[in-house]
């Protein structure tokens, strides 16, 4: 059975009313306290797999090779984030990585593939095969208008040509134990990851429940491309989850890693306060 361990590889903020959508401010800001500039902190809690001889990265967050300006308009909080550290804790490197899931291709999400090393730009992971949903690595070249700023040139120019770049044609086992399963309402064609543990299921929906407050099916950001399509997929998805007992791990979710199947509906009713320190 594989192993799944959470990476918080750092916190970012955006702006509270975008990531809620619909949801007046007088019920998120229960959740979350804005600062000043109206902008929620969030996490990019990359999930480490072990899988026998896989050791695979899904989501390697934001990297480390953006500028100044950059980081103060997103209120970036550890520009520095270093994987080869981060990894020490579990007898790594990043040479050692031999798989990066890549969920979708946002900044967020996807800037980690890049590392900078003295004036260079290079692979975070230079051994790692890097598997993208074909469909959503097409949209990422001519994606639309709304998303069109989400997707940054320095780390998809960088694997476009690279032979580690394995593009996938639907959902799929990657092996025995992690899956990959499809959604449309964030983005097209993203992926998320079903892992089988010796402790149950794990699931790691990315963009489709990045917060724990966003379990309930109306609570939807208003970055997603189709959130129709976002609630439906939630509402099916959910449905199974609670049917297998799943433990779903959240990647924005600053204060909650992950929610075991009794924590669910709990994390959905009770509202914390999250500081702007």
């Amino acid at each position: 059975m594989a192993q799944i361990y959470s990476i918080n590889t750092g916190f970012f903020w955006l702006d509270g009313g975008a990531l809620f959508g619909v949801v007046p401010r007088v019920l998120w800001e229960r959740h979350f306290v804005p600062d000043q500039k109206n902008r929620v902190r969030q996490a990019m809690r990359a999930a480490l797999i072990i899988d026998g001889e896989r050791k695979i990265i899904v989501d390697p967050g934001l990297g480390n090779w953006y500028d100044q300006k950059f980081y103060d308009r997103f209120r970036v909080e550890n520009p520095d984030f270093n994987f080869d550290q981060a990894l020490q804790e579990y007898g790594l490197c990043s040479d050692d990585i031999t798989d990066v899931i890549i969920t979708h291709l946002h900044f967020d999400h996807a800037g980690g593939l890049a590392a900078r090393k003295g004036t260079e730009i290079v692979p975070a992971f230079p051994n790692a095969r890097i598997w993208i949903q074909q469909k959503h690595w097409r949209w990422a070249q001519k994606p639309s208008a709304k998303d069109r700023g989400n997707f940054m040139d320095p780390y998809i120019n960088l694997i476009q040509h690279s032979p580690l770049l394995k593009l996938i044609d639907g959902e799929a086992d990657l092996t025995a134990d992690v899956s990959l399963l499809l959604f449309h309402g964030h983005t097209p064609a993203m992926q998320s990851v079903l892992v089988k543990t010796g402790q149950g299921i794990c699931w790691c929906p990315t963009d489709l429940i990045p917060f724990a407050a966003q379990l309930r099916i109306s609570w939807i950001m208003s970055y997603d491309n189709n959130p129709v399509v976002t609630a439906g997929e939630k509402e099916s998805i959910l449905d199974r989850a609670a049917l297998e007992k799943w433990t779903i791990y959240f990647y924005h979710d600053p204060v909650y890693e992950k929610a075991t199947p009794d924590q669910i509906s709990k994390l959905t009713e009770q509202p914390r306060q999250i500081t702007t320190d």
